[in-house]
């Protein structure tokens, strides 16, 4: 199975459990660029929340629609994910 599948596979059976919250930890890591907006599709249409850890900001972008930056434990950061992009530079 490719990493995209295995992937899958796991938030299926997540989903089986019917959660009310989402955790996800880099969920773009090792997926190619029509896994990843698969992924997107999928994410918009689940109704619960979710809570995303991630370094892709263009995931970030969209999928999110508010970003807290953590630096060594604390919140040095927050607001919608575009604002927060912009002040921390990497908008480029």
């Amino acid at each position: 199975m490719s990493e995209g599948e295995k992937r899958r596979v796991a938030l299926a059976g997540v989903l089986v459990m019917q959660p009310e919250i989402l955790l996800l930890d880099e969920p773009t890591t090792a997926l190619d660029p029509p896994s990843c907006r698969e992924l997107i599709g999928v994410l918009e249409s689940l109704p619960q929340a979710k809570l995303i850890a991630t370094h892709d900001t263009a995931f970030a972008r969209a999928v999110g629609t508010r970003a807290v930056f953590f630096e060594e434990g604390r919140v040095v950061d927050e607001g919608p994910v575009e604002d927060v992009i912009e002040r921390r530079g990497w908008s480029g």
